[in-house]
């Protein structure tokens, strides 16, 4: 028995339903998650606990680890110490696994876990989603290269032909918005000739953290769906989109790599980057025609083909890729 450790809600967001794929199409693998996995995944410290006694019991050879949520550092750390025989696939998947050192407010995680961390990670297969972060784990942790995949899109699905997708005058949002998602800069957004909608997930959470980027995006003249969609309704929602809209705040750059890119990737649909420009996140975009950032939105206006055959050839690489696993 194989164990994927998925982070978020299958019905809330297009990327963590791709991300399930490959492994609910090997019978060998379960799913845990917060509610649509074969096993339970538990949040907080000690959900660490409950989620480390159910695979404990469960025995399983194989274990596919993110590093989306925090919690999963230190359940990466006890699963090494206790089951030290497991083989672990640890996707730097999202939040980069040095975070701590970067986020106010959990530098002292840092401190008390590095060390551990540090042990651990050189124990474990790792999948990286840039070079960015390969070199970083090279050079912080000592992982040696050979144990590093490069997979940039693990979400690969079928490669689809968009010449039969009409899409809309829409710019797309889909996710939550929390702290590292700076939406000043989207008084910007209502200045284009496009509609931005945006599809939240986590409101009550967030919101009750009085979560000024979210609050700003509420209290504005957007779009909003608040409501739970299908699957289908969000995949469709995705495929009709003209571009999908990234946020990533001054500071975050160190800290995590969007995992929503990946999810518009996944369906064919360019990015429209609402961040720092010199961050490596938008330099990664746009070197790649991925996307644009939001002050050259008329390149991608006039080249969207272009920019949508560069993410197809990026997909077919990826996808080859992915055969490793």
């Amino acid at each position: 028995m194989n164990i994927l450790i998925n982070h978020t809600y299958k019905e809330d967001t297009t990327d963590s339903f791709l991300f399930e794929q490959w492994a609910l199409l090997n019978s060998d693998w379960s799913v845990m998650s917060r509610k649509n996995g074969n096993i339970k995944f538990s949040e907080g410290y000690l959900g660490v606990l409950k989620n480390l006694l159910r695979i404990i019991l469960r025995k399983p050879q194989k274990i596919y680890l993110t590093t989306t949520p925090f919690h999963n550092v230190l359940l990466l750390i006890l699963i090494k110490l206790f089951k030290p025989r497991v083989e672990i696939t640890y996707h730097v998947h999202d939040l980069y696994p040095d975070f701590f050192k970067y986020t106010e407010g959990y530098k002292v995680f840092y401190y008390v876990l590095a060390l551990p961390f540090k042990w651990a990670i050189k124990q474990v297969r790792i999948i990286a989603i840039s070079e960015e972060i390969e070199n970083n784990l090279i050079a912080s942790y000592g992982c040696e290269k050979k144990n590093i995949l490069l997979i940039e899109n693990f979400a690969n699905v079928a490669i689809r032909n968009m010449e039969d997708v009409s899409f809309e005058s829409r710019l797309l949002y889909l996710g939550n918005i929390g702290f590292a998602h700076d939406t000043s800069i989207a008084t910007e957004l209502k200045e284009l000739p496009y509609t931005t909608v945006f599809k939240l997930s986590g409101i009550k959470k967030y919101h009750k953290r009085q979560n000024e980027n979210l609050n700003r995006i509420l209290n504005s003249e957007f779009e909003i769906i608040k409501e739970r969609l299908s699957i289908e309704a969000l995949e469709n929602l995705v495929d009709t989109s003209f571009a999908s809209v990234v946020f990533l705040g001054q500071h975050y750059d160190k800290v995590l790599f969007p995992c929503k890119i990946y999810s518009s990737l996944a369906r064919l649909v360019p990015i429209v980057f609402c961040g720092p420009e010199s961050s490596y996140v938008c330099r990664w975009i746009e070197s790649n025609q991925f996307g644009v950032h939001i002050h050259r939105f008329e390149l991608l206006v006039q080249n969207r083909q272009s920019y949508i055959k560069s993410i197809n050839t990026f997909n077919q690489i990826n996808r080859i890729k992915s055969l490793k696993l």
